[in-house]
């Protein structure tokens, strides 16, 4: 699966620490070494209506000298962390911050180096990355005209194998998205692997074999004429279009292929494919792309990534797994929030993407012995 991004950076939360030192008529009575740092922090928290979730903030200090970690509650209020710590002057001091809700579990945590030097001010920039399974997109609302360039940045984090995020720009007047399978992905290069060993491989570890073939020209520009590729959005594919019945066609009708020039072939065949749904669909129009995120098994071919490189170089090219995204959850997630939508009433498809004639709410509900 391949989505788009324009922006690079992951971070969650961009906190600005205020720390000034207390003269010396202060309350709080501390040795010559120690300084009371009297702390406000701006948190985009509160700002993101994520505050809600988090109830319990700690600050735990930490560095060379300091016997016991100095750890201090902080209040939120009006989108501000405040509160006090004593900390033993010196360098190298760590601190961290984390979130927690009512339960006690741990939603967001980060941390920075500093050192802390008596009569100075200290500005520190601190991520709260979240640490439980989260989507957050900015902004979440924003007005605009006709015209205007819209840029959302949209962070995933740990979420297996999240392989594909689709963006849905929704308005009282009109929905609107753009969807493609672009082509087959890995299923003809699984199935080259899976014919000339015989079923002890199932798939090209690390793209190897595609990189000692050479590709069969005249072979590849008769699958790129594939009616499917002609067709215009939303479209897509589904398992046997490009499946083992129709590789069995392929070796059947073109006998003598080895094994390394037949997987180099899918190989570009499958890249060629995204190349084309990349060009003809997405960059023919007015937005401007600056990132391709791969996931699932074609982030670890060495071959298909390297060609992808090659077609694309303005384009930074990054697999999911870097951000971080994990992919083994994908499905499970898929489904409990196709699940949430049918409870609470809601389309669980989209018209846009699929070419359905109307939005339409998924699936039934079965009470069991008692009623829901």
């Amino acid at each position: 699966m391949i989505g788009f991004g324009t922006s690079r950076r992951l971070a969650a939360i961009a906190l600005l620490l205020a720390l000034a030192v207390a003269s010396s008529c202060s309350e709080k009575i501390t040795s010559a070494g120690e300084q009371r740092i009297d702390l406000e922090i701006w948190t985009s928290l509160a700002a993101s209506g994520q505050a809600a979730q988090a109830s319990r903030f700690v600050l735990t200090v930490t560095g060379p000298g300091i016997m016991e970690p100095v750890v201090a509650e902080l209040d939120l209020a009006g989108g501000l962390l405040t509160g006090s710590v004593v900390v033993p002057a010196g360098p190298d001091r760590v601190f961290r911050i984390d979130a927690y809700d009512e339960a006690g579990t741990l939603l967001y945590s980060g941390q920075t180096i500093t050192d802390v030097l008596g009569g100075s001010e200290l500005r520190l920039d601190i991520e709260l990355v979240p640490r439980v399974p989260m989507i957050k997109l900015s902004p979440v609302y924003l007005e605009t005209i006709q015209g205007d360039l819209l840029a959302m940045k949209i962070s995933v984090y740990n979420i297996p194998d999240a392989g594909a995020l689709h963006v849905l720009l929704a308005s009282y007047r009109s929905v609107g998205e753009s969807y493609l399978d672009t082509g087959p992905g890995n299923a003809l290069i699984d199935a080259a692997i899976c014919h000339f060993s015989e079923g002890k491989k199932s798939f090209d570890e690390g793209g190897l074999l595609a990189r000692q073939g050479k590709v069969y020209d005249e072979l590849l520009g008769s699958l790129v004429k594939h009616p499917y590729f002609q067709k215009q959005p939303p479209k897509s594919l589904d398992k046997e279009t490009f499946g083992k019945a129709f590789f069995a066609k392929l070796i059947k009708d073109n006998p003598g292929l080895t094994s390394a020039n037949t997987v180099a072939t899918m190989t570009q065949f499958t890249v060629r494919t995204i190349e084309m749904g990349i060009i003809e669909f997405l960059l023919q129009n007015d937005i401007s792309y600056e990132e391709i995120i791969v996931s699932g098994g074609g982030a670890r071919n060495i071959a298909i990534v390297e060609s992808l490189r090659h077609y694309f170089p303005k384009l930074s090219l990054n697999a999911a797994d870097d951000y971080p995204i994990m992919g083994r959850a994908k499905e499970a997630a898929l489904y409990a929030f196709l699940a949430n939508e049918t409870i609470m009433g809601n389309p669980g498809n989209l018209p846009s993407a699929t070419g359905a004639k109307a939005p339409t709410i998924l699936g039934s509900i079965t009470p069991g012995l008692t009623a829901l």
